[in-house]
Parts: C-alpha cells; sequence; structure tokens
C-alpha cells in the first residue's frame, strides 16, 4: 500500500476503516509504505526511511447541535436526519432546525439529537447523561410539542437540556 500525505513531524495519522487521515495541519509531503511482511499472522511492519511517525487513534470528540443539523453527512448509525423524531411529526433534521424559543420540548431535543450522536460516533458518556438519555428517551415517547417550559414536564425537559448542553460543549 501507498500512502501519500502531507505530515509535519509529530503529527498524527489513524485509519478510519477505509483511509488514512492526517489528524492536524501540515507542511511537508511525506510517501508512507507499508508493508504486511508476514501474512500469516497480520501483523504489520513498517519500512520508513529517515522518518519517525506517531501513529495515534483518532480524537472523538463531543460536537453540539449546531454541528450536527449542518453536518447531516457525518451522522452515525443507526441514526439518519430524515428519520421521524419521536411524536413531533417531523424529522431529527428538521428538529434541529426549529428554533426552540419558548418551547421546551425543543430545547430538550436539540440537546438530546446531539447527545445521541455524540454517543452513537463514540464519545465517552458519563454515567449521569447516559440516565438522561434513557428517561429523556420515554419522555419523548409520551409527549408532543409544544411544552411550556414553566410546566412540570417543561421544567424536567429544561433541567436535562441543561445537562445535556454541558456534555455536548465539552468538547471529548
Amino acid at each position: 500500500i501507498i500512502i501519500s500525505g502531507n505530515l509535519e513531524r509529530r503529527k498524527c495519522w489513524y485509519w478510519d476503516g477505509s483511509n488514512w487521515q492526517l489528524a492536524d495541519t501540515s507542511v511537508a509531503k511525506l510517501f508512507l509504505e507499508i508493508t504486511n511482511l508476514n501474512d500469516s499472522c497480520n501483523k504489520i511492519e513498517w519500512r520508513i526511511p529517515y522518518f519517525n511517525i506517531v501513529i495515534c487513534e483518532p480524537t472523538i470528540r463531543t460536537r453540539t447541535p449546531g454541528y450536527w443539523k449542518t453536518h447531516p453527512e457525518e451522522w452515525p448509525e443507526p441514526y439518519h436526519p430524515d428519520d421521524i423524531f419521536y411524536l413531533s411529526g417531523e424529522t431529527y433534521l428538521q428538529v434541529l432546525w426549529h428554533p426552540p424559543i419558548g418551547d421546551a420540548y425543543y430545547i430538550l431535543a436539540h440537546q438530546f439529537i446531539a447527545a445521541l450522536l455524540n454517543k452513537a460516533s463514540g464519545c465517552p458518556v458519563p454515567d449521569d447523561v447516559e440516565q438522561i438519555l434513557i428517561e429523556a428517551d420515554l419522555w419523548f415517547q409520551m409527549m408532543r410539542p409544544p411544552v411550556k417550559p414553566n410546566s412540570q414536564e417543561g421544567k424536567k425537559a429544561i433541567r436535562w437540556a441543561e445537562r445535556l448542553d454541558i456534555y455536548n460543549n465539552t468538547g471529548r
């Protein structure tokens, strides 16, 4: 396999399952040859003259609702932007574009969708966030918009949304 790309010393490459990706910006050209010298043991040995390359795992970071609504091509399985979001009558993507002002349903939905997509992307999920995702899933199975923020259900939704917002904005 011949892989070419730009690489600055000490930058990281990662394998995404189909392509090598550079994990950072670049300045110099590099040609990297990887050869499997022993097919029977699935061991890859590197032949890289004059270069010391560090191979890193990709960095998975949480993303905000604003990111997910503008990058639907990045949505991980099993979620699809055109799937219907519970009882809302709208798709997941339409819900993300729906202004949440004054409606606890959409305030929570924005953060909930982002948290689901972050989790499905492989981001670590704290126990309290996992519990909120479980409870909010049940909540969305019973609720329809609008939900007043000062109602009992609205206060619960806002409380959950606040915690999910913190999670979605951690960037890790």
